[in-house]
């Protein structure tokens, strides 16, 4: 355990609302690091439901958690803005309550930043817990194999609809503390809040780098899908862009690429503002304003279309009626040379695993395609690991 005086490695942030249901899992998934040197910062933001019970139970075990408990709900941008005064620590790190992380992920993410002389440093994340989507990762589409910096251009154009779901804003980045220093989270937004945190970094000279692994698994379940935007929280997120433009104009005027970036996404969430007016005319039946909306811009036809197709799809899953409990798959992790000689049932999956590389060394593809085994095996039923050797419980650190 830390000394209460000791200054720790590195602070984690964790914010949480009702959380009772995966926060016990967060939380040992960060006490797990085999980087030790760090506090974790839980800040219950007035939940009603087990979630203070669960945090003072684990503090008690753990003298590294300090439990901090707000008595008005305020959103995580705001609870989390409380913890980062509290924090101690040369390093932030980032994690929601309901995901869960490799136990190797903190360790090696600080040794890639120091070898990058990085900022921010964040990995890819993989999806687990809605079986349509377990196993996909955030960057996947990208292709990376090595590191990559980010740069505030390629930030800003990675939350566009052509960047499809790799919106960096979803990553969940270490951030040195000596470069965050007074920035914190705008508290008018309760979406988007990541994204513009990272972009004022950005704007005011971080680096930003990621690495490939998939070490930040990500929990995808009905309080964590994405919902309809209300046209405040629209609202919010057209004006803390503009903040950010007026920033870009004052400070890199000569750099059109990313003002382009800047007006390419202020266009797009002016259109998911119009849109969620739209649905708060239709709701409240006003459809002679609603049909003068759509004529100003016709692209809302689209994506009305497209939000009631996804609502039928999902409902069409939830009403899908129970399936078969599904049986425990047993799964080998071992290397190569041993891997068919682990003691297992006739009917195991056997993957041959193999050594940790460098924190920036290219993958290749192979722990991202085993994050992205697990995460599947893990979304269909109950998995058993047999890890053997070093290799083995490494990889079995990616089972979510």
């Amino acid at each position: 355990m830390i000394d209460d005086l000791a200054r720790p490695t590195v602070s984690v942030v964790m914010a949480t609302h009702q959380g009772a249901a995966h926060l016990e899992a967060a939380v040992r998934s960060v006490l797990s690091q085999t980087h030790r040197d760090l506090e974790l910062i839980v800040v219950d933001d007035a939940s009603t439901d087990a979630t203070p019970a669960i945090i003072q139970r684990m503090a008690a075990q753990d003298g590294r958690v300090r439990p901090i408990t707000l008595a008005k709900n305020v959103g995580a941008g705001a609870a989390r803005n409380v913890a980062l005064d509290a924090a101690r620590g040369d390093w932030i790190a980032i994690v929601d309550s309901d995901d869960v992380m490799h136990p190797a992920r903190i360790g090696r993410l600080i040794a890639a930043a120091e070898i990058l002389a990085a900022d921010m440093i964040a990995d890819d994340m993989v999806y687990f817990g809605d079986p349509q989507t377990a196993g996909v990762t955030l960057l996947g589409d990208l292709g990376i194999d090595g590191t990559l910096a980010i740069p505030a251009t390629a930030h800003v154009a990675s939350d566009t609809a052509e960047a499809g779901r790799a919106s960096m804003g979803y990553l969940k980045p270490l951030i040195r503390a000596a470069r965050l220093t007074s920035l914190r989270y705008d508290t008018r937004l309760r979406v988007g809040e990541d994204f513009d945190l990272y972009l004022r970094l950005l704007l005011s000279g971080a680096a930003f780098h990621v690495v490939p692994d998939p070490t930040y698994l990500y929990r995808r379940h009905a309080g964590s899908l994405s919902h309809r935007l209300s046209s405040e929280a629209a609202s919010s997120l057209v004006a803390a862009h503009g903040e950010a433009w007026d920033i870009v104009r004052r400070t890199r005027s000569n750099d059109g690429a990313l003002d382009a970036a800047m007006a390419a996404r202020d266009a797009l969430l002016r259109r998911k503002l119009d849109y969620a007016r739209l649905v708060e005319d239709l709701k409240a039946r006003r459809p002679v304003v609603a049909a003068m909306r759509i004529a100003r811009r016709p692209a809302l036809l689209a994506d009305l279309r497209d939000s009631l197709s996804d609502r039928w799809q999902r409902r069409r899953t939830q009403n899908a009626g129970p399936t078969e409990a599904a049986t425990e798959t047993v799964v080998v992790l071992a290397p190569a040379d041993c891997v068919a000689e682990i003691d297992a049932p006739p009917d195991a999956i056997r993957i041959p695993v193999s050594p940790m590389r460098a924190p920036t060394a290219r993958t290749g593809d192979s722990q991202v395609w085993l994050a992205r085994q697990l995460a599947e095996l893990a979304s269909r039923g109950p998995v058993r690991i047999v890890a053997a050797g070093v290799e083995g419980r490494h990889a079995a650190g990616y089972l979510p």
